[in-house]
Parts: C-alpha cells; structure tokens; sequence
C-alpha cells in the first residue's frame, strides 16, 4: 500500500482501458475516484465493478471538447468528495474519422488538427486551470498528465497526435516550475504500444509483430504496468519527483534504431567465431 486511503482523485477517460485500470488501481489502495467519461454505459458498469471492489466512486459525463463542461467536472468532483488530491488527465482523441486522418501534414485536414489538440492537449490544460486552484487552497495535490513515446521521437503516420504530446510533455514541466513552491506536482507519463483487446483490433497484425520485436522485455504490455507507475506518482514515494516524462514503453527507446535487425543476426551466429 501506498498510503493513498482516503485520497480522492479525477481521472479522465476513466472508463476506458487504461483509465479503468488505474480506477481499480486507485481503489485497491483506498482512495475515492471520479470516473469522467464521455461513455455513460462504460461508467456505470465500472462504477458497479469498483463498488463490489468496497470503492468510494462517483461517475460524471464530459465532454473534453468544451471548456464549461470540463469546468463543471472539477466542481462536480469536488463537491462529492469535498476535495481533489489527484487529477490524471488520461483521455485522448479515439474517434476513428479523426484518426484515420492522422498521417501526415499533407493528408490530415485542419478540422482533425484542431479536435486532436482540443482533447489531447487543451482538455487536461483546462483540468489543471480548474483543479489547481482547489489544490493550492488545500496546501498541494498531485497531477500526472498522458503523453506518449510518438510525442518524443519521429514516426511515419500520427503526425498531429505525436504534435500533441509533445506539447503536454511542455506543458507538465510549466505547470511543475510554476505551482511546485505551492505544493503541487505534476508529472506525465509516456507510454509505448499499451496492448488491450480494443487496440489489438484496431491494429495490422504486422504493427504490433514490429512493436514486440523492438521491446527489450519479452512480454507484452498492459494497463497494469502503467497503473502501476501512476501510483506510485501520486503518492508520496514520489515527494521529490515533479516536473520529469517518464518513459514506460518496454525498453523500446532505449536501443539504437537497428536493434531488432542486428538482435536477428546474432541470434543466428552472425559475427561469433565458430571453432571446426
């Protein structure tokens, strides 16, 4: 245990694979959730599921597209709770029109741009203006923000989502140096490919065989490896730790670009003397 109980934490997307991973996570170690989603049938299932588990939750519909609606999840989250310690800003533009769209600055068009910086960057900078000040009234509080590998290095297609995490690994270190002296960290977390069978349908078989090929661990992931790492964030293990991405991808960006090619060739004898 993490020392978490009676902590009361705002997760967006909460209702979807990851988001409700790190709900179970969260109420496994006592603390109060707020699921905010935008799916009402996925909340209410995994309200149910949480409560079985003895968890304190309270569901709220948002849409991440409006600045009032965002507003009114804060204060929907504070009044059921009387206070947030945590907000995880974990939802992400999914809707298939959009990111089908998402390849290069050639194919994709200005509407998609905007819709994908207005949830991906622009709805968890609108959580933190609504959430930190509650947080600074309370003496601090914690926010860990998802970016991602895509928004750390170049790739061939996502161009517009890579764009916008980017910018929310800028945006976490701003609000660490502007509000740390207040008590308030923020850190954000970049995942690599997190596998759930949601994502595992939406890809080609041959983009996730590339994906494993390319992790240094032998397993692939999921949502509990990075719930894991979200805990700990939030709790104070972690007091001396603002303002940093860390990197939860596998090992996948710690080796040289042709890792998956030369681990090939040596596992076949490539370049070891053999005797006669």
């Amino acid at each position: 245990m993490l020392g978490l109980r009676s902590k009361a934490a705002l997760i967006t997307g909460g209702a979807g694979g990851l988001g409700s991973e790190i709900c179970r996570r969260f109420v496994r170690e006592g603390m109060k959730v707020a699921i905010a989603d935008i799916n009402g049938e996925r909340i209410e299932k995994l309200q149910s599921e949480l409560e079985e588990m003895g968890g304190e939750t309270v569901g709220i519909l948002v849409d991440l597209h409006s600045e009032e609606s965002i507003c009114e999840m804060i204060s929907q989250a504070e009044k059921a709770f009387g206070h947030l310690n945590t907000l995880i800003n974990c939802a992400m533009e999914t809707r298939r029109e959009i990111s089908s769209t998402d390849i290069d600055v050639l194919t994709m068009n200005l509407e998609a741009w905007k819709a994908m910086f207005e949830v991906n960057l622009y709805a968890g900078a609108l959580a933190c203006k609504y959430v930190i000040p509650g947080m600074i009234r309370q003496s601090g509080g914690t926010i860990v923000n998802f970016a991602s590998t895509a928004g750390m290095l170049g790739e061939v297609n996502e161009n517009g989502y890579g764009c916008t995490k980017a910018a929310v690994i800028q945006l976490t270190r701003s609000i660490a140096t502007t509000y740390g002296k207040r008590g308030i960290r923020c850190n954000c977390i970049s995942p690599g490919l997190i596998r759930h069978p949601r994502v595992d349908a939406a890809l080609p078989p041959a983009i996730i065989d590339i994906v494993m090929e390319n992790q240094l661990v032998p397993y692939p992931s999921e949502p509990k490896h990075i719930s894991g790492v979200v805990a700990f964030l939030v709790s104070d293990d972690s007091a001396f730790i603002t303002g940093q991405n860390f990197v939860v991808d596998g090992g996948t960006n710690a080796h040289v670009p042709t890792y998956a090619q030369q681990a090939k060739l040596f596992a076949n004898g490539f370049g070891i003397a053999k005797n006669d």
